[in-house]
């Protein structure tokens, strides 16, 4: 189990050993009178804290909606966001297993009516943020939020044509949500399955988990919880315009899957037994690649990091209204999972909050 990571640790300087967690057992109330006291000043949202296989702390707190609704349980449904993004990343090199695609081929072989200017990019180029392309595409003529535009593949592809590459592709990072949504369309196009059916007939269903995707679950309406700001009920990502076949490709494939905690616990799980990706292929995603601003890396689909306590692999995710942080501390096999639906209560604040209280900041 996890054969790959010493050899990972090694390669990144990281075979330092990592500081003693305090007993996580013992920590465990601990953290949710901390978390209930947080409840009480309006946190609403989900935290998970696995060590191994085993779920230390998998509880929701406050209600679906604000003043009222069911109370949020580890079933209860929240946005990813941009954690969206290492599932993604997944996906392609679920393709490339599959030698259905190469991470070197220009993107133009499997998207032809791509717009000249972009014809040298690479799918590693999108994977790792560092093929030019322009954070957000958004069309000032939607009344609503830019993401939620109901935007056809064909018109987002086509739209790229407005656009000239910022630097030339493979030498700069530039955060890109539509470079993923890219990757969104390439997968479908190599697949021939819409985005968020291959991502639950590849990988998904297989590592049975059904508590992840966004229309295709069919969560019933009472575990949707809503985001809220200054007290104002902002609802679901279900509440917004979309498409038949999910939310348009502003946000397809860059942030738009949903889950449960208890779906990303099972999701935890697949990676720790390595049945989410074979060995090669997880070797590749959990690999730094390109540098960020804050020193800290980007691989595939995944921020690494170099910290106190050993390396930290994850992705932050959010809006106006919701975030979340999903971290996995490779070197203590602990992963925390955070989502909130309240700005004042920012997820990964919620993260480095918890890691203090187990002794690991």
């Amino acid at each position: 189990m996890l054969g790959w990571l010493p050899a990972l640790l090694l390669a990144q300087g990281c075979a330092t050993p990592a500081p003693q967690l305090v007993d996580p057992l013992q920590a465990v109330p601990r953290l949710e009178a901390l978390l209930a006291r947080y409840e009480q000043h309006g946190f609403t949202g989900q935290v998970l804290i696995a060590k191994g296989d085993e779920a230390l702390l998998l509880r929701g707190f406050g209600r679906t909606r604000p003043g009222g609704g069911q109370a949020v349980t580890p079933q209860s449904v929240m946005p990813l966001a941009s954690i969206t993004k290492p599932f993604t990343a997944s996906a392609i090199l679920a393709l490339e297993t599959d030698g259905l695609l190469r991470l070197d081929d220009p993107v133009v072989r499997h998207l032809p009516e791509l717009p000249k200017a972009w014809s040298t990019v690479t799918v590693e180029q999108l994977l790792t943020h560092t093929a030019g392309l322009p954070a957000e595409i958004v069309n000032r003529a939607w009344p609503g939020h830019p993401w939620f535009e109901p935007v056809e593949r064909d018109r987002f592809i086509a739209g790229l044509a407005e656009f000239q590459p910022r630097h030339a592709p493979g030498t700069m990072f530039n955060y890109s949500n539509v470079g993923y949504s890219l990757l969104g369309a390439l997968i479908e196009r190599v697949s021939g399955r819409s985005w968020e059916d291959f991502l639950h007939t590849r990988l998904l269903a297989p590592n049975g988990i059904e508590d992840i995707g966004f229309l295709g679950p069919g969560w019933p309406t009472e575990r949707h919880v809503h985001g809220r700001a200054r007290g104002q009920d902002r609802g679901s990502y279900f509440d917004q315009p979309r498409l038949a076949d999910g939310v348009g490709w502003r946000l397809r494939a860059s942030g738009d899957l949903q889950a449960s905690a208890a779906g990303m616990l099972e999701w935890w799980r697949s990676i720790r037994r390595g049945s989410w990706l074979p060995a090669e292929a997880m070797s590749a995603w959990t690999t730094p690649r390109v540098l960020e601003a804050d020193g800290s890396h980007y691989g595939y689909g995944l921020h690494l990091r170099a910290t106190a306590v050993g390396q930290v692999i994850g992705h932050t995710g959010g809006d106006a209204a919701f975030t979340a942080d999903w971290s996995w501390l490779t070197g203590h096999d602990l992963v925390i999972f955070v989502a909130s639906a309240d700005p004042d209560h920012p997820a990964d604040a919620l993260r480095e909050t918890l890691l203090g209280q187990l002794g690991l900041n």
